[in-house]
């Protein structure tokens, strides 16, 4: 995550439990905000900095991975939905075969008999 933006200076996430994270310079780093996440690939200097390879540099908004996992969920869940609606478990051979008439045709046909 990007920390100062004159000159650019990243946070760095530790390894290991423990460990504090660290801060790093960057040299010729792309065009970034405070609180923006970089990811950048360079050669390390003996002096700390990080020699960026501009080619090879993404920035991303905070939000951009909130919402790649919101849609990831999402995703799962429709496809979850769709595999107990179309599939059960036979308890006879334990195994996953198709339903006779899907979930959501019985829900729908209880329904008409209880009106």
């Amino acid at each position: 995550m990007v920390v100062d933006t004159d000159p650019v200076v990243i946070e760095v996430e530790a390894d290991g439990p423990g460990e504090e994270p660290q801060l790093l310079t960057l040299e010729n780093a792309p065009p970034v905000a405070e609180g923006q996440n970089v990811i950048v690939a360079g050669e390390l200097t003996d002096d700390g900095t990080l020699q960026v390879d501009p080619d090879r540099a993404i920035v991303r908004e905070p939000w951009e991975v909130l919402y790649m996992y919101g849609i990831s969920t999402f995703a799962a869940l429709l496809i979850a939905g769709r595999g107990i609606n179309g599939w059960t478990v036979d308890r006879e051979t334990w195994s996953v075969v198709p339903r006779d008439v899907p979930l959501h045709e019985r829900l729908r046909t209880k329904e008409a008999r209880d009106d």
